[in-house]
């Protein structure tokens, strides 16, 4: 198959584009605001009033709930419809049982997620996307294999093709199952990799790479991936989307009567790892690249590497979007004064339906305020 359009628009020479989505569960509706607020900025950038986000972007990608909506951009749909579609389908997919806890077996059953995905993607192919004209890449983590997985649609790709390993054929409702498959919350996702291998899959989420910003641009440039793409400031532009951050703090006992159970301890400090990979994440994407608008800091020591980058040159432009869920920066940021507490720890959870509409004011109000036309490059 010749994929020409794909090659015309993602492997030719020329300025490229990546938009990063990064997993959070129920949040990608945080997530789906910012992109209605990005799709018009492109709308007028391009002077096209049907300009669509898979138009503008040569590859889109994420994670975890970021796999649902990159999947979603690069079959076509509006930022209106991925709205429609996201409340939809959390409605499904988080919908609760009352004999499921998480700990003996999964919180949510697999079917409502699977008739749901197949609903709206159908029996498209990796391959299907390919002959749409975008790159894709959906990160994933083999269980089996101990190793996280991003699985692309690049025809040039070394396992796209049926006799490597048929990357191509894989259907897009079961790929995006694997990045999604959080363990607690689902079951694993079997794969069949070729006539003689079945892969196990859970959620991209537990790998480094809960933010893909970096695995994209890896992705994209390492010569491995065959992809190619020039680096430098104004040959690559790099968008990376959040779900919402915070700031995480636990009390610290000094009674010596206090105890903490091990396993309570040691899901504590899995968490902990989790965070500190996507702070690497952040930190890494602002060291190597030149941003396009103010960026956060990383930390009090580190700051926001504003007038600081690893290499001679700025290997790529890069702005990323992100939330801070605490009420004291909801309140002075997005002037959200009226959250309580108790709101706003039910906003940070992934599977909690009834925060949809909050979730969507939250983004709406940020996309207004944060996302500036000159951002987007």
């Amino acid at each position: 198959m010749q994929y020409t359009k794909y090659r015309d628009h993602v492997l030719s020479k020329g300025k490229k584009r990546i938009l990063a989505l990064d997993g959070g569960g129920i949040r990608g509706l945080f997530t789906v605001q910012l992109l209605k607020r990005l799709e018009t900025i492109i709308r007028e950038k391009t002077h096209n009033p049907h300009a669509r986000l898979c138009d503008y972007f040569h590859l889109v990608g994420g994670t975890s709930t970021g796999a649902i909506i990159a999947s979603a951009i690069a079959t076509g749909k509006t930022a209106d419809e991925l709205n429609d579609i996201y409340r939809e389908l959390g409605k499904v997919i988080f919908k609760r049982s009352w004999f499921r806890f998480g700990a003996l077996r999964s919180k949510f059953a697999t079917q409502p997620i699977n008739e749901a995905l197949k609903i709206h993607f159908g029996d498209m192919t990796m391959s299907d996307i390919t002959h749409r004209g975008i790159g894709l890449g959906i990160v994933s983590k083999r269980l089996d294999t101990d190793s996280v997985w991003i699985i692309d649609n690049n025809p040039e790709g070394k396992y796209f093709s049926p006799e490597e390993g048929d990357n191509g054929g894989y259907l897009l409702r079961q790929v995006i199952r694997a990045s999604t498959a959080a363990p607690i919350y689902f079951n694993p996702e079997i794969i069949q990799i070729h006539k003689q291998q079945k892969g196990k899959f859970v959620d991209g989420g537990v790998s480094p790479h809960n933010n893909p910003a970096l695995q994209l641009f890896m992705l994209a440039t390492m010569q491995g991936y065959r992809y190619n793409w020039k680096m430098g400031e104004d040959e690559l532009f790099i968008l990376s989307l959040g779900t919402g951050s915070w700031s995480k703090k636990t009390q610290v006992h000094s009674n010596k009567f206090s105890f903490q159970f091990s396993a309570s301890n040691a899901i504590e400090s899995l968490i902990s790892l989790m965070e500190d990979t996507t702070e690497l994440n952040r930190s890494m994407m602002q060291w190597l690249g030149k941003s396009t608008g103010s960026l956060g800091e990383i930390d009090s020591v580190m700051g926001n590497f504003e007038n600081e980058t690893l290499t001679d040159k700025p290997l790529f432009s890069y702005m990323r979007y992100d939330a801070v869920l605490e009420k004291n920066w909801l309140a002075t940021q997005l002037d959200l004064k009226d959250l309580s507490d108790k709101q706003i720890r039910r906003l940070r959870a992934m599977d909690v339906l009834d925060t949809m509409d909050m979730l969507e004011t939250v983004g709406q109000a940020y996309a207004e305020k944060m996302i500036l036309p000159e951002h987007i490059r």
